[in-house]
């Protein structure tokens, strides 16, 4: 309900599941993406990479749905499985993912995983970008490189806002010295190249 969510006046921005894989499309992603804007809370997306099908046929379902003028926020890729890839087949393809994103919308995505998962899987390859790291733990993450967000619990609750899963929400704030200018998306002040076919 995003009447009453709105009340909530910590809440800034919203992350919002549009695709994953090379084929699937969140069904509420573009319903939920509207009424967040109306409601006036800033929106990004995000895409769940997937290891069962091509980062191109991936990238090319995300960038149809996650319209560049509709987002305020960086895209974000979510890694979290390896599936069938070693930890250098993960990498070489979220980074040819990545690379495809940056093009694309014309700024670096932010990547969304857990402490561990970035640990031993991802590390140096990518530090340099915008990093948001999940530890559910009174403790911040410890990965040795800047992180922007910590998504720190997934037991907020927001009755009656939130009704499905018992209310109970992923709760995230920011690394000290960091905002919501750190992950602020402007198409127009963003280079991005003019099509899927330069990208």
């Amino acid at each position: 309900n995003w009447e009453q969510l709105k009340e909530h006046s910590k809440i800034k921005f919203v992350y919002i599941k549009a695709t994953e894989g090379s084929d699937y499309i969140d069904p509420r992603y573009k319903e939920n993406i509207r009424n967040a804007r109306q409601h006036g809370f800033k929106v990004g997306s995000y895409h769940f990479l997937s290891t069962k099908s091509s980062v191109y046929t991936q990238f090319q379902n995300f960038i149809t749905n996650a319209k560049r003028e509709e987002q305020d926020l960086l895209p974000l890729i979510d890694v979290e499985v390896t599936g069938r890839w070693s930890s250098q087949q993960l990498r070489d393809s979220l980074k040819v993912f990545a690379d495809l994103v940056e093009d694309y919308y014309g700024c670096k995505p932010m990547i969304y995983t857990s402490e561990k998962f970035f640990t031993k899987h991802l590390g140096r390859a990518f530090a340099e970008y915008p990093l948001f790291i999940a530890k559910y733990s009174a403790n911040q993450p410890n990965i040795g490189y800047r992180w922007i967000m910590w998504q720190f619990s997934d037991c907020g609750v927001f009755k009656p806002a939130v009704k499905g899963n018992y209310g109970e929400v992923d709760m995230s704030r920011f690394n000290k010295g960091c905002s919501v200018n750190d992950i602020t998306y402007t198409p127009s002040k963003h280079k991005p190249k003019s099509s899927v076919k330069d990208a």
